[in-house]
């Protein structure tokens, strides 16, 4: 081991003890390095900063940075979520985790669903890591082929559910279980094999406007992929769709039990498990008059009773577009975490911007924060409001949660540059809210705030 690196090697024992407790919101930040002399050391600290100047000083002695993420308690035990760099790094990171906790430590190392640039190992790494069998290697291969691919297809809409897709993929990979993950690569590979829509048409709105055909039903072992879909669009789609087929039937019983099962689905769509939320949908699909399905919309200037518009506020599209916007909003927090990421690898090393670097993500916690408010939940009872009265109060309500929003995204300076910002130029987030809280205006119409 390095000299520079015994006097550091109480304190990452210490972090790695408390890294195992830790759940993914109290992540440490960790750093993985070979040095000169081919040893490998992990840098990470119970403080932020010191374990990004141990990684500093690991560059300073010669040695190359591998791998950063953070470190924590996951589901495989102590893991190292990879956001830059190598993910091929698990037989050397125990290796070297073992050595400086001096008994034997069990590590998983999986690719951050937030990260976007990640480096496919090189052969000397993969030779290196002994300690993956074949399934492994020829499992990075691939996902060395498809991260390119992603990149070059130059679509905002298919690198975020590439994310989570790979994620996906790579957590089974940790597990050994290399028939789940390949499948999820194949499932990728199809879609990159179909003509990526234009990434213009794409920044102008976070949903497609037509949903693609059904894909085949999911094996098992696929569960986390929506069986109508992949990813947040297609069930934001699901969902708009559905909800004019309960708007159709006119049951105020069926309405309410809709509502509560597409909560339901769409908070496991936040917790990426589609294959749970798919399988509500398809409940909640079944259980719909079939009438609903083919029930004749009505004419333009005609009204339909509970549906249309009511006291200047269109329920039909305040409804869809209330699914949209939750949609929008989540895709726009993890941009947001995404750049937070960003930001920490590109100024890590830059020992004086570390207070302005500490008060940029803890503005842009602040942001995301604000984009969380309960704007879908006050526009959820207007909806469901029982008289013309309170329907109204709770629509003035939500205006004000609104003009808050508008003013968010409108003026705060941070929000105003995220698009096309230099340290991730494609971002496109901004645009797509400032259009839908344009709807939500629009379908709230004359109420007043």
């Amino acid at each position: 081991m390095s000299d520079w690196y015994k006097k550091h090697e109480k304190d990452v024992a210490a972090a790695i003890k408390k890294a195992k407790e830790a759940d993914r919101e109290k992540a440490l930040v960790c750093i993985f390095a070979k040095m000169k002399d081919n040893t490998h050391c992990i840098c990470t600290h119970i403080m932020a900063n010191k374990a990004e100047l141990m990684g500093k000083e690991a560059k300073t002695e010669g040695g190359k940075i591998i791998s950063t993420g953070v470190l924590f308690r996951g589901e495989g035990g102590l893991t190292f979520e990879v956001s830059s760099g190598s993910v091929a790094v698990k037989a050397l990171f125990v290796k070297a985790a073992t050595a400086v906790v001096g008994s034997q430590v069990n590590a998983v190392v999986i690719a951050s669903p937030d990260s976007k640039n990640l480096e496919s190992p090189s052969p000397e790494e993969e030779a290196e890591d002994n300690g993956q069998p074949d399934g492994k290697a020829a499992f990075a291969e691939r996902l060395k082929s498809l991260i390119a691919l992603v990149q070059k297809a130059n679509s905002p809409t298919l690198a975020q559910e590439a994310k989570v897709r790979l994620g996906e993929a790579n957590g089974h990979a940790s597990k050994q279980e290399f028939e789940q993950a390949n499948a999820l690569l194949d499932q990728l590979e199809k879609q990159l094999s179909a003509k990526p829509a234009p990434a213009s048409a794409q920044a102008t709105s976070a949903t497609p406007t037509k949903a693609a055909p059904p894909a085949p039903p999911a094996p098992p072992a696929q569960a986390s992929t929506d069986s109508k879909g992949d990813g947040v669009a297609a069930f934001s789609e699901r969902v708009k769709a559905i909800i004019v087929r309960v708007q159709q039937a006119g049951d105020a019983k069926l309405a309410e039990q809709a509502k509560q099962q597409i909560t339901e689905a769409q908070g496991l769509v936040r917790n990426k498990e589609f294959g749970k939320a798919g399988e509500i949908l398809n409940r909640l699909e079944a259980s719909l008059p079939k009438g609903a399905a083919t029930a004749k919309a009505p004419e333009k200037g005609q009204t339909e009773k509970g549906h249309s518009d009511v006291g200047g506020i269109s329920v039909m599209k305040l409804g869809k577009a209330r699914v949209e916007w939750i949609s929008i909003r989540t895709i726009a927090i993890k941009e947001i975490k995404r750049i937070q990421f960003a930001l920490q690898r590109e100024f890590m090393d830059d020992h004086e911007q570390q207070q302005q670097l500490d008060k940029a993500l803890s503005r842009l916690d602040k942001i995301s924060a604000d984009l969380n408010e309960n704007l879908d939940e006050q526009l959820d009872q207007v909806l469901n409001a029982q008289t013309e009265s309170d329907r109204q109060k709770l629509a003035a309500a939500a205006k004000t949660s609104l003009a808050s929003l508008v003013q968010l995204i409108e003026n705060d300076p941070i929000v105003a540059n995220m698009d096309g910002n230099e340290i991730l130029p494609d971002t496109k987030i901004v645009a797509p809210m400032r259009a839908k809280l344009a709807e939500i205006a629009a379908a709230l119409g004359t109420a007043k705030a």
